[in-house]
């Protein structure tokens, strides 16, 4: 939720609708001040947590821890997060790595100066492509 949001409605049937949903802290008090029973019921819920992480809840709850970087920029974060968790969710992960993944990707990405970065977008490629192909883990 930007400043200047005025649909609620239009933001509560969104969110009633949706399977997945991501918050980050500050988003998250937002909806804690709606009925969180009517609009979330048995969705997964992200909830990053900055440099320390992030958690679910729905089905499975879980929490990763996000690894040592050197924050360089914290601009992105949040969309790659999204955009891992979306690609676990499309190759069927289990939700544990899935978050784990996503935690992952968005911490390097704050490794990286600048809005978009040359030097993650290969290292992105290459941790995908590992992650994709062998199965296991990858490192930041």
């Amino acid at each position: 939720i930007r400043g200047g949001f005025k649909n609620m409605q239009a933001f509560a049937e969104a969110i009633k609708r949706a399977e997945y949903v991501k918050a980050n802290e500050d988003e998250m008090m937002f909806y804690e001040s709606l009925d969180q029973r009517y609009l979330f019921g048995d969705k997964c819920v992200f909830l990053t947590l900055g440099e320390m992480g992030a958690k679910m809840r729905g089905k499975t709850n879980a929490y990763s821890g996000a690894p040592n970087v050197d924050v360089k920029d914290t601009t992105g974060c949040g969309d790659t997060f999204c955009a891992a968790a979306i690609y676990g969710i499309k190759n069927r992960w289990d939700m544990e790595t899935t978050l784990s993944f996503a935690v992952k990707l968005a911490s390097a990405n704050a490794g990286f100066a600048g809005a978009f970065s040359r030097e993650f977008a290969k290292w992105l490629a290459q941790a995908v492509k590992r992650m994709s192909i062998t199965g296991k883990d990858i490192s930041v």
